[in-house]
């Protein structure tokens, strides 16, 4: 109801881009990037910095978004018409030296978890899903291990693979074995050469792309808000956490030991698709949905739409 009360109110405004017709109001999503008062910081316990940003209904049900590897908080903005549409508060959050937020050379990935305790106590959540692409679902299924109180669910977007806490990752996921032997600079040299390719000619990018990462129907517009959100990021950054997905010792935590239930959607094409049905098994309590697509098959509007209906099913504690 209060959505509908905004948008009759942004309707008779005049507000360009939204008429009777339009469900929800519209604006382009590189606008709401540019858009600083989006934007929020915490002065956590230890003196640094955590950035944020708010996207989809201020109103509506809390999502703590977590970025891939090397992005930022712009990631969260891919989501933000389907949030608006499924009444769903995106919470985008940057990790230490992603974004605004203060570097933390320490940080790991059963840790992060302290960080985003504080954020939630700050925003006053008792409850919340967690969701990440990428490194962002290792942290996701992280803070869902580390907090079952107080998270609904998970949902990992192509996770990165643990091929350190389980030897079957390890034969899943050939792909990590030349990884594992190369220096964490040389892995992000080879990443940013790709990702320059998705920003200089996105259309030549994906039609050569071997893993198909992006589905067929994401708009461009999509493509370009994630690309933007590296912008916001020193590759440093990336390269920290490159360590931390080969580190030998493993992640810090039980991977199979994860109270909230956990959704995975993986692509078809994702080289960590084998192993995440296998994961999705291995879990107590765990579903898994195929997208179309690879690394980023969450881009797909039916996906993104999906997702959104998802993360409601999660917080009345439900299996999406």
């Amino acid at each position: 109801m209060q959505r509908i009360l905004r948008m009759t109110l942004l309707v008779a405004a005049g507000v360009p881009g939204c008429t009777d017709a339009d469900p929800l109001p519209y604006r382009p999503l590189v606008e709401i990037a540019g858009d600083t008062s989006l934007v929020h910081a915490l002065i956590l316990q230890d003196s640094r910095t955590l950035t944020w940003a708010e996207y989809g209904d201020p109103d509506g049900v809390p999502l703590i978004e977590l970025h891939g590897g090397g992005a930022s908080h712009l990631s969260g903005l891919v989501y933000h018409r389907e949030a608006l549409e499924a009444g769903v508060r995106i919470i985008a959050v940057d990790r230490p030296g992603a974004g605004g937020s203060t570097p933390d050379p320490d940080y790991s990935v059963a840790g992060f978890h302290k960080d985003v305790e504080q954020l939630a106590d700050h925003l006053q959540l008792d409850g919340f899903v967690v969701m990440g692409n990428s490194n962002g679902g290792m942290f996701a299924i992280a803070i869902a291990h580390a907090m079952p109180d107080r998270v609904a669910g998970a949902i990992p977007l192509n996770p990165a693979t643990p091929v350190f806490d389980d030897s079957i990752a390890w034969e899943l996921t050939p792909i990590y074995h030349a990884l594992a032997g190369q220096d964490a600079s040389t892995i992000v040299e080879g990443m940013d050469a790709t990702m320059r390719q998705f920003v200089e000619d996105p259309a030549a990018a994906r039609a050569n792309d071997p893993f198909q990462q992006f589905p067929e129907d994401t708009e461009p517009e999509i493509v370009a808000i994630y690309f933007k959100a590296i912008e916001l990021t020193p590759p440093e950054v990336l390269e920290h956490e490159v360590r931390l997905i080969l580190d030998e010792a493993g992640w810090g935590f039980d991977i199979f030991e994860v109270e909230p239930r956990v959704e995975f959607f993986t692509g078809v094409t994702e080289v960590g698709t084998p192993y995440n049905r296998v994961w999705a098994e291995r879990l107590p309590n765990a579903g898994l949905y195929e997208t179309s697509g690879g690394h980023m098959g969450q881009t797909g509007p039916a996906t993104r739409e999906r997702l959104m209906r998802c993360v409601r099913t999660l917080m009345e504690g439900l299996p999406c």
